[in-house]
């Protein structure tokens, strides 16, 4: 998928803001791995740490006109984008950017888009449509705008569009396949994608002047322009980082397992045995940067011991759970533990980690779950303390 956007030229310095409100001004010159770096006026560089940031401003020109209309899609990945005459061709969803953005087309293969929502720019509208998605089943939707303004689902499977993009083809839940009028379906279309239980690291979310949103595993930097790629594999190209109003870290789209009440259940003491009387204690949680692992420094993380099961709430809104599964650097050389994660009791990750690995970058679908849970196993008789969960968060 190629988006090329185009605004006029705006001279201005960059500026990073951290969580805790320092500022940074310079010039983007990278965005990449876990950091972004600055050029400052002397040519000297700043590297900031991603997990430290809250976002970094590109441009302050113009949004887009209260008074523009337009259609909205969500891909799979949460990224949203507006847009005009958009249509279903074969199995693409095509559309156009709006007018101040400027061509060229969009396309996105129909496995990537979560749905399409009509005259999205209707506050009415988007409201009907968030309480439509709370109720939907497990099929696509085609969603009919009445007179009344209420609306109507027919539930199938849109299985591809015409060449022209006006009709398409839908298997009915009852079965039988028919061709119908696109234009018929005022309200949208609601895409029943299967989830993925892992998804690629996310690095930030790019906000550009049409309202655009775009969950970015990738940022590049190409002279004066900027590409994103998102974790569908989507690429958004612009010629000029003008049209880029910031790039998001934080500001209310991350929320750290630390920072959250966590239900925490202990094994029982024991009077003999490996354990001793050692229990209960808490999961030992770090929020001072002194926790290392690998070479790495973790400023919110979870070191969990042995036989601890640990339940954390998924918030409205949060799509992602991430974090580095590792053994802090003081375990003993022969220590290793299981961990299994489970999304509403149902198990998403199971990896046995073993002191000497390499840190595993874990990423985690939790957009319809409500609560997470952490099961620490030892995978040998007693040996070793804690694993660590390092930065463990949940992101928009």
């Amino acid at each position: 998928m190629l988006l090329v956007l185009i605004l006029p030229a705006i001279g201005r310095s960059d500026e990073a803001t951290t969580l805790s409100g320092q500022r940074t001004t310079g010039r983007l010159a990278l965005a990449a791995g876990d950091a972004v770096t600055l050029l400052q006026a002397d040519g000297g560089l700043v590297r900031l740490p991603a997990r430290d940031l809250s976002a970094v401003e590109l441009s302050r020109g113009p949004l887009l006109p209260a008074e523009a209309k337009y259609d909205e899609v969500e891909l799979t990945d949460g990224s949203t984008f507006r847009a005009t005459n958009v249509r279903v061709v074969g199995n693409k969803l095509v559309a156009e950017p709006l007018p101040a953005a400027g061509p060229p087309a969009v396309e996105l293969p129909l496995k990537a888009v979560g749905w399409l929502m009509r005259n999205a720019h209707e506050p009415k509208n988007r409201a009907d449509w968030q309480t439509l998605l709370a109720g939907r089943g497990k099929r696509d939707l085609l969603v009919i705008r009445q007179a009344a303004g209420t609306l109507t689902t027919v539930p199938g499977t849109v299985v591809e569009g015409s060449a022209a993009g006006d009709r398409l083809t839908f298997e009915r839940e009852g079965g039988g396949r028919t061709a119908l009028p696109l234009s018929r379906f005022t309200g949208g279309i609601v895409f029943n994608q299967v989830p993925q239980a892992e998804v690629p690291p996310t690095f930030c979310r790019v906000l550009d002047a049409g309202g655009n949103t775009w969950v970015a595993a990738k940022v590049e930097l190409d002279g004066d322009g900027l590409a994103v790629t998102t974790p569908t594999g989507a690429t958004v190209r612009y010629p000029s980082r003008s049209t880029v109003r910031s790039l998001d870290f934080g500001r209310g789209n991350v929320v750290y397992l630390s920072d959250l009440p966590l239900e925490t259940n202990y094994p029982p003491a024991e009077k003999s045995g490996p354990l001793a009387d050692q229990f209960p204690y808490a999961p030992l949680v770090s929020l001072d940067g002194d926790t290392r692992a690998i070479g790495q420094t973790f400023a919110k993380s979870l070191a969990l011991p042995a036989d601890v099961v640990l339940t954390a709430p998924v918030g409205d809104g949060f799509r992602t759970f991430r974090t580095v599964v590792t053994l802090p650097d003081a375990a003993p050389s022969d220590a290793a533990f299981k961990l299994t994660v489970e999304a509403d009791g149902r198990p998403v990750y199971t990896a046995t980690v073993k002191a000497g690995d390499p840190p595993r970058e874990l990423s985690l679908n939790v957009a319809d779950a409500k609560s997470l849970r952490f099961t620490v196993e030892r995978a040998r008789p007693w040996v070793g303390d804690r694993l660590l969960l390092g930065d463990a968060r949940f992101q928009k």
